[in-house]
């Protein structure tokens, strides 16, 4: 233990020796330098800020997003009505694909029941849906079946208590049956814009149920909207108009960079998971930090960090 003393001293005399053989004036620049740069580095984080920031999870779509045209069935495509890239209003026809009825019968009957109905739908005028001889309606056939007996059974006894009521419930049977073979069998365009080819279709060319068609692009300029979802820690401190840092899912950030928004709303209370959704406006649209502009997807997730409090590193550090 002596000896351990001993040797602590013998350094103690060492340092003293190297201390005493350094000039003063050398001894006081260095204590100058070192008293500089922890001025600078108090300095710096003075101006060096670090954001308070509450995660949330991210999706970005468009108000006017493009529609996706999808087959309702499996089957071949018997009627291609338009051409890729061709303009199109909101409802056009774009195809057909094969169904059990004759084609031509049903979208006769689908003309007769839009124009009686633009006429007022009245009861009295129902002969003017129906159609002559003997049509092949196939998934509609049961129903307008039921529904030309009705209309046989109200000329007959116009006046007898529920039968105009009789005659209306196969009447909207009629146009439910009508309406689910416009989803399985019919491809129409939902939007005014052009219509883009999945692949190069032709007719009887085979398709698969669920298999998206056609894209029909808007023609109006997209604007993006952005939604988060933020948990219920966190909605005390997010207020309108604080920035939010967004990165979207297959957008890699040191490649593409992030993109900004800022907070335009927040639901008064949260949904049925305990999420406060916050609306994101996109000032920059989808231009990312690196100046790339990204074309908005059907729908693009990713995360966002909402920036509640801009403070500096002395402050962070002091926690004031």
């Amino acid at each position: 233990m002596e000896e351990s003393y001993k040797e602590i001293e013998l350094r103690s005399e060492e340092v003293q020796e190297v201390m005493n053989a350094i000039p003063p004036a050398l001894l006081r620049y260095g204590i100058g330098v070192l008293l500089g740069v922890i001025f600078l580095l108090l300095l710096g984080s003075m101006f060096f800020s670090i954001p308070d920031t509450v995660e949330t999870s991210f999706t970005l779509t468009s108000d006017n997003p493009p529609a996706y045209i999808q087959a309702g069935s499996s089957g071949r495509l018997i009627y291609l009505e338009v051409n890729n890239n061709q303009s199109v209003e909101d409802g056009t026809m774009l195809g057909v694909l094969e169904n059990v009825g004759d084609t031509q019968d049903i979208l006769m009957l689908r003309k007769h029941l839009r124009q009686w109905r633009n006429k007022g739908a009245r009861i009295e005028d129902f002969d003017e849906v129906l159609l002559r001889g003997m049509p092949r309606l196939g998934d509609v056939q049961d129903a307008y079946s039921t529904c030309q007996l009705a209309w046989i059974r109200y000329l007959q006894s116009p006046y007898e208590i529920g039968m105009a009521a009789t005659m209306q419930g196969a009447v909207a049977a009629l146009q439910t049956a009508m309406s689910k073979w416009e989803s399985t069998y019919l491809l129409t365009s939902p939007i005014r814009g052009q219509v883009n080819f999945m692949q190069p279709w032709k007719p009887l060319q085979q398709v698969s149920v669920g298999e998206t068609m056609f894209v029909v692009v808007p023609q109006e300029q997209n604007v993006p909207v952005g939604k988060a979802l933020l948990p219920a820690d966190g909605a005390g401190k997010v207020m309108a108009g604080q920035r939010v840092i967004i990165r979207l899912a297959g957008f890699p950030e040191q490649e593409f960079g992030y993109l900004e928004g800022k907070v335009s709303s927040m639901s008064p209370v949260p949904d049925a998971d305990g999420m406060y959704v916050v609306g994101v406006s996109m000032p920059q649209g989808v231009v990312t930090s690196h100046g790339k502009a990204l074309s908005v997807q059907k729908v693009m997730t990713g995360s966002a960090e909402i920036v509640t409090r801009e403070r500096s590193l002395i402050r962070k550090l002091l926690n004031l």
